[in-house]
Protein backbone atom coordinates (compact mmCIF):
# COMPACT_ATOMS: atom_id res chain seq x y z
CA UNK A 1 0.00 0.00 0.00
CA UNK A 2 1.48 3.57 -0.99
CA UNK A 3 1.57 6.35 1.45
CA UNK A 4 -1.27 8.19 -0.41
CA UNK A 5 -3.50 5.19 -0.15
CA UNK A 6 -2.35 4.79 3.46
CA UNK A 7 -3.14 8.48 4.17
CA UNK A 8 -6.86 8.13 1.74
CA UNK A 9 -7.54 4.83 4.20
CA UNK A 10 -6.74 6.96 7.45
CA UNK A 11 -8.90 9.84 5.99
CA UNK A 12 -12.11 7.65 5.28
CA UNK A 13 -11.57 5.72 8.21
CA UNK A 14 -11.72 9.48 10.24
CA UNK A 15 -14.56 10.33 8.43
CA UNK A 16 -16.96 7.37 9.02
CA UNK A 17 -16.17 7.15 12.71
CA UNK A 18 -17.14 11.11 12.74
CA UNK A 19 -20.06 10.18 10.95
CA UNK A 20 -20.90 7.38 13.46
CA UNK A 21 -20.02 9.82 16.50
CA UNK A 22 -22.06 12.67 14.55
CA UNK A 23 -25.16 10.10 14.00
CA UNK A 24 -25.17 8.79 17.66
CA UNK A 25 -25.88 12.21 19.31
CA UNK A 26 -29.27 12.22 17.24
CA UNK A 27 -29.86 8.67 18.18
CA UNK A 28 -28.87 9.34 21.93
CA UNK A 29 -31.08 12.61 21.95
CA UNK A 30 -34.83 10.92 20.23
CA UNK A 31 -34.35 8.08 22.56
CA UNK A 32 -34.04 10.06 25.79
CA UNK A 33 -37.16 12.31 23.89
CA UNK A 34 -39.21 9.01 23.47
CA UNK A 35 -38.47 7.77 26.70
CA UNK A 36 -39.59 11.10 28.72
CA UNK A 37 -42.59 11.04 26.24
CA UNK A 38 -43.65 7.53 27.31
CA UNK A 39 -43.94 9.75 30.64
CA UNK A 40 -46.00 12.64 29.52
CA UNK A 41 -43.74 14.85 28.30
CA UNK A 42 -44.00 16.72 24.66
CA UNK A 43 -41.56 18.23 22.76
CA UNK A 44 -42.03 21.18 20.39
CA UNK A 45 -39.48 20.23 17.27
CA UNK A 46 -38.35 22.53 14.92
CA UNK A 47 -38.47 20.75 11.41
CA UNK A 48 -34.71 19.96 10.38
CA UNK A 49 -33.55 21.74 7.09
CA UNK A 50 -32.40 18.10 5.85
CA UNK A 51 -35.25 15.79 5.73
CA UNK A 52 -34.98 13.38 2.67
CA UNK A 53 -32.69 10.49 2.30
CA UNK A 54 -30.78 10.62 -0.80
CA UNK A 55 -28.06 7.93 -0.25
CA UNK A 56 -27.00 5.67 2.64
CA UNK A 57 -25.30 8.49 4.55
CA UNK A 58 -28.67 10.29 4.68
CA UNK A 59 -29.19 7.40 7.29
CA UNK A 60 -27.37 9.07 10.01
CA UNK A 61 -29.65 10.81 12.46
CA UNK A 62 -30.26 14.21 12.64
CA UNK A 63 -30.08 16.42 15.12
CA UNK A 64 -33.71 17.58 16.35
CA UNK A 65 -33.65 20.94 17.72
CA UNK A 66 -36.07 21.67 20.78
CA UNK A 67 -38.18 24.88 20.78
CA UNK A 68 -40.30 24.13 23.94
CA UNK A 69 -41.13 21.24 26.38
CA UNK A 70 -44.42 20.95 27.62
CA UNK A 71 -45.03 18.94 30.71
CA UNK A 72 -48.73 18.61 31.78
CA UNK A 73 -50.41 22.54 31.49
CA UNK A 74 -46.45 23.75 32.27
CA UNK A 75 -44.58 24.67 28.99
CA UNK A 76 -41.09 25.81 28.80
CA UNK A 77 -38.57 27.32 26.61
CA UNK A 78 -35.64 25.04 26.11
CA UNK A 79 -33.03 27.41 25.12
CA UNK A 80 -33.65 29.39 28.31
CA UNK A 81 -33.50 26.09 30.41
CA UNK A 82 -29.68 25.43 28.84
CA UNK A 83 -28.85 29.26 28.83
CA UNK A 84 -26.01 28.65 31.39
CA UNK A 85 -24.32 25.86 29.64
CA UNK A 86 -24.47 27.79 26.01
CA UNK A 87 -23.43 30.99 28.29
CA UNK A 88 -20.30 29.54 30.14
CA UNK A 89 -19.53 27.87 26.16
CA UNK A 90 -19.54 31.15 24.56
CA UNK A 91 -17.08 32.80 26.88
CA UNK A 92 -15.12 30.42 25.27
CA UNK A 93 -14.94 30.70 21.74
CA UNK A 94 -14.85 34.60 21.70
CA UNK A 95 -10.84 34.03 20.29
CA UNK A 96 -11.47 31.57 18.11
CA UNK A 97 -12.00 32.75 14.27
CA UNK A 98 -15.48 33.51 13.59
CA UNK A 99 -15.14 30.82 10.47
CA UNK A 100 -14.99 28.20 13.59
CA UNK A 101 -17.06 29.58 15.66
CA UNK A 102 -20.43 28.75 14.72
CA UNK A 103 -19.14 25.14 14.52
CA UNK A 104 -18.63 25.07 17.92
CA UNK A 105 -22.07 26.69 18.46
CA UNK A 106 -23.72 23.76 16.99
CA UNK A 107 -22.10 21.57 19.17
CA UNK A 108 -22.33 23.05 22.37
CA UNK A 109 -25.66 23.20 21.23
CA UNK A 110 -25.91 19.29 21.08
CA UNK A 111 -23.84 18.52 23.66
CA UNK A 112 -25.97 20.67 26.17
CA UNK A 113 -29.36 19.58 24.69
CA UNK A 114 -28.25 16.35 25.26
CA UNK A 115 -27.14 16.16 28.75
CA UNK A 116 -30.02 17.59 29.68
CA UNK A 117 -32.33 15.19 28.82
CA UNK A 118 -29.95 12.56 30.31
CA UNK A 119 -30.48 14.93 33.49
CA UNK A 120 -34.11 15.33 33.60
CA UNK A 121 -34.20 10.87 32.94
CA UNK A 122 -32.07 10.41 35.86
CA UNK A 123 -34.28 12.61 37.97
CA UNK A 124 -37.26 10.34 37.22
CA UNK A 125 -35.31 7.38 38.40
CA UNK A 126 -33.85 6.11 35.05
CA UNK A 127 -30.52 4.13 35.50
CA UNK A 128 -27.30 4.69 33.04
CA UNK A 129 -23.83 3.88 32.30
CA UNK A 130 -21.45 6.64 30.94
CA UNK A 131 -19.02 6.15 28.03
CA UNK A 132 -15.50 7.24 28.96
CA UNK A 133 -14.97 10.75 26.54
CA UNK A 134 -12.34 13.53 26.14
CA UNK A 135 -12.67 16.68 26.93
CA UNK A 136 -12.19 19.88 25.27
CA UNK A 137 -11.75 23.04 26.22
CA UNK A 138 -14.14 24.79 23.16
CA UNK A 139 -17.04 22.15 23.46
CA UNK A 140 -18.96 20.93 26.06
CA UNK A 141 -18.71 17.39 26.99
CA UNK A 142 -22.08 15.19 26.14
CA UNK A 143 -22.56 12.90 28.09
CA UNK A 144 -22.74 9.45 25.98
CA UNK A 145 -25.04 7.15 27.80
CA UNK A 146 -23.81 3.62 27.17
CA UNK A 147 -26.67 1.86 28.92
CA UNK A 148 -30.03 3.14 29.81
CA UNK A 149 -32.56 1.17 32.07
CA UNK A 150 -35.87 1.63 34.23
CA UNK A 151 -39.80 1.73 34.01
CA UNK A 152 -39.38 -1.54 31.50
CA UNK A 153 -36.93 -0.85 29.25
CA UNK A 154 -33.37 -2.03 29.44
CA UNK A 155 -30.49 -1.37 27.09
CA UNK A 156 -27.55 -2.74 27.78
CA UNK A 157 -25.12 -1.27 24.99
CA UNK A 158 -24.52 1.55 23.03
CA UNK A 159 -25.63 -0.48 19.94
CA UNK A 160 -29.09 -1.08 21.36
CA UNK A 161 -29.16 2.65 22.11
CA UNK A 162 -28.10 3.34 18.54
CA UNK A 163 -30.43 0.89 16.81
CA UNK A 164 -33.76 1.88 18.16
CA UNK A 165 -32.41 6.08 18.53
CA UNK A 166 -32.06 5.74 14.93
CA UNK A 167 -35.46 4.45 14.21
CA UNK A 168 -37.00 6.81 16.60
CA UNK A 169 -35.28 9.55 14.66
CA UNK A 170 -35.90 8.71 11.01
CA UNK A 171 -39.80 8.18 12.64
CA UNK A 172 -39.33 11.92 13.47
CA UNK A 173 -38.02 13.03 10.37
CA UNK A 174 -40.64 10.50 7.97
CA UNK A 175 -43.46 12.62 10.51
CA UNK A 176 -41.75 16.18 9.00
CA UNK A 177 -42.02 15.23 6.15
CA UNK A 178 -45.28 14.33 6.02
CA UNK A 179 -46.86 17.50 7.28
CA UNK A 180 -44.78 19.32 4.75
CA UNK A 181 -44.52 22.54 6.56
CA UNK A 182 -41.47 25.31 6.11
CA UNK A 183 -38.04 24.73 7.43
CA UNK A 184 -37.85 25.45 10.86
CA UNK A 185 -41.04 25.33 11.55
CA UNK A 186 -42.10 24.07 15.13
CA UNK A 187 -44.37 21.01 15.43
CA UNK A 188 -45.80 19.95 18.59
CA UNK A 189 -45.60 16.16 18.99
CA UNK A 190 -46.97 14.17 21.84
CA UNK A 191 -46.46 10.39 22.93
CA UNK A 192 -49.39 10.39 25.06
CA UNK A 193 -50.29 6.86 24.35
CA UNK A 194 -46.95 4.63 25.14
CA UNK A 195 -48.25 4.20 28.86
CA UNK A 196 -51.30 2.16 28.11
CA UNK A 197 -50.01 0.42 25.51
CA UNK A 198 -46.71 -0.48 27.30
CA UNK A 199 -46.19 1.00 30.78
CA UNK A 200 -49.43 0.77 32.85
CA UNK A 201 -48.10 0.56 36.26
CA UNK A 202 -46.33 4.35 35.33
CA UNK A 203 -47.69 7.00 37.55
CA UNK A 204 -47.54 10.44 35.31
CA UNK A 205 -48.99 12.77 37.88
CA UNK A 206 -45.74 11.73 40.07
CA UNK A 207 -43.24 12.01 37.38
CA UNK A 208 -45.34 15.11 36.40
CA UNK A 209 -44.25 16.31 39.76
CA UNK A 210 -40.56 15.37 39.82
CA UNK A 211 -39.92 16.39 36.15
CA UNK A 212 -41.31 19.91 36.64
CA UNK A 213 -39.40 20.19 39.85
CA UNK A 214 -36.23 19.41 38.29
CA UNK A 215 -36.91 22.09 35.22
CA UNK A 216 -37.80 24.69 38.21
CA UNK A 217 -34.95 24.26 39.83
CA UNK A 218 -32.48 23.82 37.06
CA UNK A 219 -34.68 27.30 35.44
CA UNK A 220 -33.99 29.06 38.84
CA UNK A 221 -30.49 28.55 38.62
CA UNK A 222 -30.18 29.90 34.68
CA UNK A 223 -32.56 32.98 36.36
CA UNK A 224 -29.69 35.64 36.90
CA UNK A 225 -28.68 35.33 33.97
CA UNK A 226 -31.46 34.94 31.62
CA UNK A 227 -32.02 38.30 29.82
CA UNK A 228 -35.51 36.75 28.49
CA UNK A 229 -38.77 36.63 30.46
CA UNK A 230 -41.17 34.88 27.65
CA UNK A 231 -41.09 32.16 30.42
CA UNK A 232 -41.85 33.70 33.37
CA UNK A 233 -44.94 34.74 31.42
CA UNK A 234 -46.43 32.16 29.66
CA UNK A 235 -45.81 29.17 32.28
CA UNK A 236 -48.83 29.16 34.08
CA UNK A 237 -51.05 30.10 31.26
CA UNK A 238 -53.44 27.39 29.69
CA UNK A 239 -51.81 25.65 26.65
CA UNK A 240 -54.66 26.82 24.68
CA UNK A 241 -54.55 30.71 25.91
CA UNK A 242 -50.77 30.96 25.26
CA UNK A 243 -51.16 29.46 20.84
CA UNK A 244 -54.04 32.54 21.40
CA UNK A 245 -51.31 34.71 22.36
CA UNK A 246 -48.11 33.83 20.49
CA UNK A 247 -50.61 33.49 17.16
CA UNK A 248 -49.37 30.02 16.89
CA UNK A 249 -50.56 27.10 15.54
CA UNK A 250 -49.24 24.44 16.39
CA UNK A 251 -49.74 21.00 13.99
CA UNK A 252 -50.36 18.02 16.93
CA UNK A 253 -49.13 15.00 15.95
CA UNK A 254 -49.72 11.59 17.45
CA UNK A 255 -46.82 9.57 15.93
CA UNK A 256 -48.57 6.17 17.51
CA UNK A 257 -45.54 5.81 18.75
CA UNK A 258 -46.68 3.11 21.54
CA UNK A 259 -46.65 0.63 18.80
CA UNK A 260 -43.58 1.62 16.72
CA UNK A 261 -41.35 1.97 20.23
CA UNK A 262 -43.11 -1.45 21.03
CA UNK A 263 -42.21 -3.05 17.72
CA UNK A 264 -38.44 -2.02 17.96
CA UNK A 265 -37.85 -2.76 21.31
CA UNK A 266 -38.80 -6.02 20.39
CA UNK A 267 -36.89 -6.24 17.44
CA UNK A 268 -33.66 -4.68 19.83
CA UNK A 269 -34.34 -7.92 22.24
CA UNK A 270 -34.29 -10.42 19.67
CA UNK A 271 -31.19 -9.01 17.98
CA UNK A 272 -28.96 -9.22 21.11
Amino acid sequence: MSNWDFNQKLKDDYAQAKRISTSYEGEQECLCMALLMRHGVNFVLLKPRKIKQKNSKSLAALFMTIDEIHIGQQRFKFSELIHNEINEAEKTITSIADSRKTKYRKRNLVSATNNFLYEMLKSIGYNTSLKSTRATHYVIKMKRIKSISGFGVDYQTWKDISLIGQQINQKFRSEFEDLNTKREMPVLFQFHQISSLMFPDISGKILDSLLIDFIFQHRDNNKKNITSSINDELIDIPLTEIEKEKDIVYRIVDCAFGRFFSQISTHSSNGK
